[in-house]
């Protein structure tokens, strides 16, 4: 009977410590999820921000198709495709540029552009759904982003914008600004659009 007892009261005192252990470490677990998917929000925000940025570049050099039949067509079946990937924070833009240049361009946070020179190429739907795809995979998969390795554990914007400018005295506009050129070097000159 004493080594009945004995098991009894080893199994009211540790029964106890192993189930609050247990409560601390789901609670730790479910904060650490909680940080990491703020984050995740921040870090969609900053793409975003960054993108709009690299757009205004883009529709710096190149005027925007002022079609809107052809630019509802192509946001058709570019949303189409969007819908698929795994970005569903994200809400999609597509332009027509107007230009007869042959080229397609992927700005972070969901704006993509086709020229009008690449459109008058395409024979089919599937063609121009192909160059989306292509696209908006670039978005999905955060190519730009990770090549200027814009995302931080940082909250603040500037931080994940120092780390690649190489400081952390410029202010945000001014960084944002030398991020958006260094963006859109990439797109124009080392192909990543």
């Amino acid at each position: 009977m004493n080594v009945s007892r004995n098991y009894l009261c080893l199994l009211i005192f540790i029964f106890p410590l192993v189930f609050a252990g247990s409560v601390g470490a789901q609670e730790f677990r479910l904060r650490a999820h909680h940080v990491f998917w703020k984050n995740q929000e921040a870090n969609t925000e900053r793409e975003i921000d960054f993108g709009r940025g690299v757009s205004a570049k883009i529709l710096g050099k190149y005027p925007i198709l002022r079609d809107e039949r052809k630019v509802r067509y192509i946001s058709q079946i570019g949303t189409g495709i969007s819908a698929q990937l795994g970005r569903p924070e994200l809400r999609y833009f597509f332009g027509i540029l107007d230009t007869d240049e042959i080229n397609a361009f992927a700005a972070p946070g969901g704006y993509i552009f086709v020229t009008r020179g690449a459109l008058k190429l395409m024979r089919n739907e599937a063609q121009l759904a192909g160059v989306l795809a292509h696209e908006l995979a670039h978005v999905d998969q955060k190519h730009i982003v990770r090549k200027l390795k814009l995302q931080s554990t940082d909250r603040s914007v500037t931080s994940g914008i120092a780390q690649v400018l190489g400081g952390a005295t410029l202010t945000a506009k001014i960084a944002l600004e030398r991020l958006n050129d260094l963006a859109f070097k990439m797109l124009m000159e080392e192909g990543l659009s």
